[in-house]
């Protein structure tokens, strides 16, 4: 779902020019807000709904080992690549990284300590060694750091553009004009998934929470044809095989 978000935001960008901006920064902060953090949560998503299914379950088949290191895989490249693309913010312009610092510190933390969870205490492990709540919620706050991330560089980047808008106006008042417009686009779809993600996530923690208290009979129905529905297959199993 968000892979498809996300080609719709590159093409955008593209079209409208400010992925492939003469200025370094405004390029790399652009990548950053409509590919590398949205690659990120869309990787993370996949492996944090798998990864909490699984758990739930307590073992592996070989095939969803396979998948669950695959997703891991994917998730660290997303991670190198939102780095590259934050360093050469950095590099190039270092007053719009400060803005960001704390948001890209904290996203690389927890992404780190997500894929460092799944990897020891899933992948690495004889036995699965973590239950399915804490590989949900550790999934949870890394997708939450890396929107608060896009959060904090949509209105830096605006100001950045702003800036650059005053000081070429005779040339590219055209151009940011329409990058303006770009960007509130991207920031309406992707508010428009998260809403329908969190609406999964809460209908999923509703679900868990009631098997948890030993009522096998309830089902979860999701509404959803993405990565979710298998955690929503693979809960409703588990209880279907306890029940």
């Amino acid at each position: 779902l968000i892979e498809g978000l996300g080609d719709l935001m590159v093409h955008a960008a593209d079209q409208s020019g400010l992925s492939r901006d003469s200025d370094i920064a405004t390029s790399y902060a652009v990548r950053t807000l409509i590919e590398a953090v949205p690659r990120v949560t869309e990787y993370l998503g996949r492996t944090r709904g798998l990864g909490s299914g699984i758990a739930a379950t307590g073992s592996f088949t070989p095939e969803l080992f396979t998948k669950l290191s695959i997703n891991v895989d994917f998730v660290a490249n997303a991670q190198k690549q939102l780095v590259k693309a934050t360093t050469e913010v950095k590099n190039s312009a270092p007053d719009l990284a400060a803005k960001l610092q704390i948001q890209i510190d904290d996203a690389n933390t927890l992404v780190s300590g997500f894929l460092g969870l799944v990897k020891t205490k899933m992948l690495q492990a004889e036995n699965i060694a973590v239950d399915s709540n804490t590989v949900f919620s550790n999934g949870t706050a890394a997708i939450g750091a890396a929107f608060a991330l896009f959060d904090t560089l949509k209105p830096a980047l605006d100001q950045h553009l702003g800036a650059r808008a005053a000081a070429e106006a005779a040339r590219s008042w055209t151009v940011m004009l329409i990058g303006a417009g770009t960007l509130v686009l991207l920031v309406y779809f992707v508010v428009a998934f998260y809403r329908v993600i969190t609406r999964s996530v809460r209908r999923l923690a509703e679900g868990t929470e009631q098997i948890a208290t030993g009522d096998l009979r309830v089902r979860i129905e999701l509404g959803v044809q993405d990565e979710l529905l298998q955690v929503q297959n693979a809960i409703n199993r588990m209880a279907g095989q306890f029940g």
